[in-house]
């Protein structure tokens, strides 16, 4: 199944500080191998980097740094990221740890969230869910989610 685009407005500030549309842009989902997801023989995850801030608080002057399609670490212990995951039916989840406080949202199909002891929730379209990590997130089976 073709992955749709995700489309990314930024907006800024034109010399004479009226607001403007600095860019709206399709970003492509990519493949991601780290140490945390390794290549496999499953149905590959694709992620969508869709904006990344280098501090907290956010500078919000002057201009910007294009993060999609570069490998960047999974969570920074600075500044913010916004990514969209997808995962197709039947991928395994990975048991992980963050540095970050995470936000799931899901956006199309469903997925499983499973806890250190055991415990699955299932998330479905609409459901929002900060993580405090660790967690697995399983994709369910008949369906493709994104997150």
């Amino acid at each position: 199944m073709s992955l749709q685009p995700v489309r990314r407005i930024v907006t800024g500030h034109s010399p004479d500080g009226k607001a403007i549309i600095d860019q709206d842009t399709e970003l492509t989902p990519h493949l991601i191998h780290t140490k945390h997801l390794p290549a496999s023989n499953q149905p590959a995850r694709r992620f969508t980097l869709v904006w990344r801030t280098e501090s907290y608080p956010a500078e919000i002057q002057g201009p910007w740094t294009e993060y999609h399609g570069k490998n960047i670490p999974l969570s920074t212990s600075d500044g913010t990221t916004v990514r969209v995951v997808d995962f197709p039916a039947g991928r395994d989840g990975i048991m992980h740890r963050t540095i970050s406080i995470d936000f799931g949202v899901v956006l199309e199909g469903e997925i499983v969230l499973e806890l250190d002891d055991g415990v699955r929730t299932t998330m479905k379209k609409g459901v929002c869910k900060p993580f405090v990590w660790p967690a697995r997130i399983l994709a369910f089976p008949s369906t493709r989610a994104r997150f």
